[in-house]
């Protein structure tokens, strides 16, 4: 079995080998008083590989301002020190250099051993 640094060190050259730099701007509804506040950060930046998974065409489901352009099969690599969520309180989203502007849909962690050694996250690419 590969030791935690073995896989970090695997991660590394993974992602160097197609590096994308991002800033994450990241909105949280956290408890305030009897409801929610909104607080928003940015984080970053992180170098992450990102990647189609699939090539389907995009989906358009209907909103109250038209129609919105959505394309589902997108993924992203990111190392340990990435500061990456997702979920119904938290929003994370980002602008990728030619390849648009991203919203994170699922953070997986990676641990070996019980050791992070980075995430894998499913995107979703807004137009």
């Amino acid at each position: 079995m590969a030791s935690a640094a073995a896989v970090i060190a695997a991660r590394r050259r993974i992602i160097a080998a197609n590096a994308t730099e991002i800033s994450v701007h990241r909105v949280e509804l956290v408890p305030s008083g009897g409801g929610r506040s909104k607080v928003e950060s940015d984080l970053g930046p992180f170098t992450v590989r990102i990647y189609s998974t699939g090539k389907r065409p995009p989906a358009q489901p209907e909103t109250v301002a038209g129609a919105q352009e959505l394309d589902r099969y997108w993924g992203m690599m990111a190392d340990e020190t990435a500061d990456l969520a997702a979920g119904q309180h938290v929003t994370d989203e980002f602008d990728a250099d030619l390849l648009g502007h991203f919203r994170i849909q699922s953070v997986h962690a990676e641990r070996v051993a019980g050791e992070l050694v980075g995430y894998d996250a499913q995107l979703e690419r807004i137009s």
